[in-house]
Formats: C-alpha cells, structure tokens, sequence
C-alpha cells in the first residue's frame, strides 16, 4: 500500500493511503484457504464502506455455464457456495437447478421424474443425459433424506459434472451457436 500526501493547502495537509490489502483466510468448515484481495483508499473511503472492488484471487471460482437464464442462474450460484462444505446440501441444491431447468423448459409432470421425462419426450434432453438427470434427482434424494446416509464429499464433482451436461446441452451449445452465427453474419 503506498502513502500519497498533498500539501497545496499547508494549512491543510492531505494524506491518504491507497493499494490493495492481501488476506489469506482458513474456513472453519472446510478447512479450504481463500486468498483475498481488499482494495483500500482512505481519502475517498475512510471507513472501508466500498467493498466493490475486492476480490477473492483464490480458489478461482468456476464459471457459471454459458447463456444460463435469469430463472436458473440464482439456484446455480447458490449450489456452487455449498459444494465444498456439505455434499448434501449441494444435491439438494442442485436439485432445485433441475427444478429450475424443468421449470424453465415448461415440462410437464406434477413429479421431477416425470418433467424429466417430459422433456427427453419433447426432445429437448437426449437420451443420454436423461439418465444424467435422473442420476442427479436420485443423489438429490439421496442427500435430502437423512435417513438414506451422507453423500461422500468426493461425491461433489460427479454431481456438479452430471448437471453442469445438462445445462450446457440446454443452455450452453445453443448459447454458442447463436454468437458463432453472428460473428459468421458480420464476416
């Protein structure tokens, strides 16, 4: 962090601080480091009020699946905070990305297994990731109900593998498309 000092005024010296403050932090939880990035600047925040330029430098967060819809992506980001702290909680979580997905797609059925189907019926999910979909809604119940155990924590990756398929063939690939034609438009 540097010192500035501005002395135009003698009767009124200015001093300040700017630069970036680096935290290294250990969750109580999972036992994971996060490395923290504060931007300090004491003449225009003297209070650190504006966190809006800090930021989290590690782990890198991964990034949201391309074109997700403004419907789906609230329940994605909220998986994504629990996954390293409880395995469960992160199949629940994703299960209400399906939800989501289900909802978005207007599948019909008063059941997830029957919106999945709706949707594989209807052509949007293929054959493949159907069973993908249902592998994930089976984990989802698995971890929502206590008396059934505890998903292993290694367990996280294949969930968040299994639905992440899901959104990229929806959401994704079509997302792509349709900025490869553009930009072959403009060409």
């Amino acid at each position: 962090m540097m010192e500035y000092e501005d002395h135009q005024d003698p009767t009124f010296p200015i001093e300040w601080s700017a630069g970036f403050v680096y935290q290294v932090l250990r969750c109580y939880s999972c036992n994971e480091v996060t490395v923290y990035q504060l931007a300090v600047h004491t003449g225009t925040d003297p209070d650190y009020t504006d966190r809006s330029y800090d930021n989290i430098l590690y782990p890198c967060e991964g990034e949201s699946p391309m074109g997700l819809p403004a419907s789906i992506h609230p329940s994605w980001d909220a998986s994504m905070r629990v996954r390293k702290i409880d395995p469960n909680a992160f199949a629940v979580l994703l299960g209400r990305v399906l939800d989501a997905i289900c909802a978005e797609q207007q599948a019909q059925g008063d059941t997830l297994y029957k919106r999945i189907e709706n949707l594989a019926d209807q052509g949007k999910v293929p054959q493949p990731l159907k069973e993908v979909a249902h592998k994930s809604r089976n984990l989802r119940n698995f971890g929502a109900h206590g008396n059934l155990g505890d998903l292993d924590p290694k367990h996280a990756p294949l969930l968040e593998s299994l639905c992440r398929a899901l959104l990229m063939n929806l959401y994704t690939v079509p997302a792509l498309t349709r900025d490869a034609q553009k930009r072959l438009e403009k060409s």
